[in-house]
């Protein structure tokens, strides 16, 4: 049986990391004025708060 660490995009693991350490990382979705955004794509994590 194979075991893999996984998380959320909200922990603040940069990918670099994640994909060295072999983390996965689920994307967690951010509705922002109206708009449904892909937070690891169009916020900064430090942005984002």
């Amino acid at each position: 049986m194979k075991i893999k660490i996984v998380t959320d995009s909200t922990s603040g693991i940069p990918q670099e990391f994640a994909k060295k350490e072999n983390i996965g990382i689920l994307e967690s979705k951010v509705f922002l004025d109206d708009q449904d955004l892909k937070e690891l794509i169009a916020l900064d994590f430090v942005e984002s708060y």
